[in-house]
């Protein structure tokens, strides 16, 4: 039987998530039922149906009062925020993504578990989170007995950890740099006004706690590492530069021929790929992996140095990435549900 989700603060990620769900292929697993945002019923409604990156919402969305039809779904609508009034055990939720500004808040993270969620969901790295789950990384080190705030580590992290790993399996990573051009996310409007997208005109360095994130997702490498992240006014999609000081001498082919064996693997298909030649973050919008690595301008100084560019869409990858955090939580079973 398929639990019930709700997401409470809609989010550049989380509205996209609807978009994924709406595709098909996690009905078994979960349903979302319900949606709470301050601003309401109405802009929830308009902002899944007008979306400036990826267009009008695929299907008919209907609003009736409080209550939103998307084909078959009906998912209930509040103007609560926070959830203030929210009693997730008496409603039968036992899953809620918190996103927005709240999971900025660990004492409203906790809420939600002292009101009945049996798992909260970051849609984004945090450390906040009890666990930082990135897919095709440490999955398999998820407690569903001891993690019950839940973060799916998608967007940067994910194409970081990765291809870290990756790399270090083969040639060993002495040290290594990773510097991420973001897009501009998750704290804007919930409405896409032209301000919120991309009416900036300048960028802005990010000084982020990332070190317990990091340790989670790529263990002792994460020593090894140093990550550098600015903001950008761009939509959707960022890009991580590589600068990697390996152990063992290789070459190109041989790196190319590693990510493209991993691409086909069981472990990462469809969570990493290549690309020879990007002329616009705009060419990686709505792909769905983890990252993408683009050859064309990648080098190897003296065998051993490499740097190499990667693009993530940091909106519909990180949702993708986080329905596929929701079904393996609900495949791996949540205690306190039937």
């Amino acid at each position: 039987m398929a639990l019930r989700l709700a997401i409470n603060g809609l989010g550049r990620v989380s509205a996209q998530l609807v978009r994924v769900v709406n595709q098909g292929g996690f009905s078994d697993l979960f349903d979302i039922v319900a949606i709470h945002d301050a601003a309401g019923p109405e802009a929830i409604a308009r902002a899944l149906r007008h979306d400036s990156v990826y267009g009008p919402f695929p299907d008919e969305i209907a609003l009736d009062g409080e209550t939103l039809t998307l084909g078959e779904r009906s998912i209930a609508l509040s103007s609560n925020a926070e959830g203030r009034n929210a009693v997730w055990g008496k409603e039968d939720i036992p899953l809620v993504i918190v996103d927005g500004s709240a999971n900025s808040d660990a004492s409203a993270l906790d809420q939600h578990l002292k009101k009945g969620a049996k798992r909260v969901i970051l849609p984004a790295a945090s450390p906040l989170a009890d666990f930082n789950l990135g897919i095709g990384i440490n999955e398999t080190s998820y407690d569903p007995d001891a993690h019950q705030i839940v973060a799916s580590a998608a967007g940067a992290p994910s194409a970081i950890a990765i291809l870290y790993r990756l790399l270090d399996d083969v040639a060993k990573i002495r040290c290594g740099t990773a510097t991420v051009l973001s897009p501009a996310g998750g704290d804007r409007s919930l409405v896409d006004t032209p301000a919120s997208r991309g009416g900036a005109n300048a960028f802005w360095p990010v000084s982020a706690d990332r070190d317990g994130i990091f340790e989670q997702l790529a263990g002792k490498l994460s020593s090894r590492l140093s990550v550098v992240e600015t903001v950008t006014p761009a939509a959707a999609v960022g890009s991580v530069s590589f600068g990697n000081w390996l152990e063992q001498k290789t070459t190109i082919d041989a790196l190319k021929e590693l990510v493209n064996s991993a691409a086909e693997s069981d472990e990462l298909i469809g969570l990493i790929g290549t690309v020879d030649g990007v002329t616009s973050s705009l060419d990686m919008v709505r792909d769905a992996r983890s990252v993408v690595v683009d050859w064309s301008d990648a080098q190897l100084l003296y065998d051993t140095f490499l740097t190499v560019r990667g693009w993530y869409d940091a909106e519909w990858g990180a949702a993708c990435r986080l329905a596929d955090t929701l079904a393996l939580i609900c495949e791996q079973g949540v205690p306190g549900t039937a």
